[in-house]
């Protein structure tokens, strides 16, 4: 018998006729993992559940409701959005093509500043930056706003801003939102989707790399 956790995952896949193979990319786990979660029964384990409902929750909140469908109200509290403080710098826009094409870079001159969300009230080392093609979509699209922290440290299997400085002394420093993959003493591997497939940095000491934050975590889940 399926466990409650395929079985959360098998009714929000059925219910907003979702593709299982889509799900499993924008979740970061590999084209067949949701569909062998739901047909074969296995047992996924908490982290990667997370990450297959985070995904899940990315992908729904694009798709139109239907109108004629009776939705009843959560029993949570709305968010009060006018208190949420606008004080996150958006720093440029984040690519996710091939290396040469990014134009993301730090700056101390911010272009533009968003609301916090309410999972990183008094959270500490967060800027936000925008997407710049679909290289990363479905998880990403262009024009999407991503959280990033240049605090907490990137895991294997996060979503990962990097600033490449240019080979070339003057050069500006490309930068990219990726999947990390592994990280070695020489290369950060990391993989993306569109088209599909790995693509290395490599880890020299001014190559900085922050952790995007998901989106349960962008809203305190």
């Amino acid at each position: 018998m399926a466990s409650e956790h395929i079985e959360r995952v098998k009714t929000l896949v059925t219910e907003h006729k979702l593709n299982m193979k889509a799900v499993s990319l924008a979740a970061g786990l590999g084209e067949t993992f949701v569909r062998d979660m739901i047909k074969r029964e296995r047992e996924p384990s908490k982290e990667n559940f997370d990450k297959v409902m985070d995904a899940i929750a990315r992908i729904i909140g694009r798709i139109p409701l239907d109108p004629v469908r009776e939705v009843s109200p959560a029993d949570v509290d709305p968010i009060n959005r006018p208190t949420l403080a606008r004080d996150i710098d958006v720093v440029a826009a984040v690519a996710g093509s091939d290396h040469g094409r990014g134009s993301f870079k730090f700056s101390m001159d911010p272009i533009d500043k968003v609301a916090r969300p309410p999972g990183l009230v008094g959270v500490k080392g967060v800027y936000s930056a925008y997407v710049e093609n679909d290289s990363m979509s479905p998880m990403y699209n262009s024009g999407d706003l991503v959280f990033v922290s240049s605090i907490r440290p990137p895991r294997p299997g996060d979503a990962v801003v990097i600033q490449n400085p240019g080979d070339v002394e003057g050069d500006e420093p490309a930068g990219f939102i990726k999947i990390l993959v592994r990280r070695s003493a020489e290369w950060i591997e990391c993989k993306q989707f569109n088209p599909p497939g790995p693509i290395k940095f490599r880890n020299r000491p001014d190559l900085i790399m922050h952790r995007v934050y998901t989106n349960n975590e962008l809203f305190g889940i």
